[in-house]
């Protein structure tokens, strides 16, 4: 399976689909932010900017929304994780 991270030298999610990981939000009462940012980490994604989303999950964006541009869906990866996909309009 081909990772979604554009850093790993594979061809993007982006590129193959037109999709793009724009977020991931965690639950703060599954994951510390320690513990949220190493999943990021092994997983090939960034850690460093985050935030707080209006019921308290851990927001960390891979990049900024263009909501002109592109559709977005959540959907949970696993128990405690919910990934944010933008995916081009059309």
């Amino acid at each position: 399976m081909m990772a979604e991270s554009p850093d790993n030298g594979n061809v993007s999610l982006e590129t193959l689909t037109g999709k793009h990981v724009q977020a991931f939000m965690f639950d703060r009462a599954k994951y510390s932010l320690v513990r949220a940012r190493k999943w990021l980490k092994e997983n090939g994604y960034k850690a460093r900017d985050y935030g707080l989303t209006i019921d308290g999950r851990y927001v960390f964006l891979q990049r900024l929304p263009d909501r002109k541009k592109y559709k977005y869906t959540n959907r949970t990866i696993r128990d405690g994780i919910i990934r944010v996909t933008g995916q081009v309009k059309g």
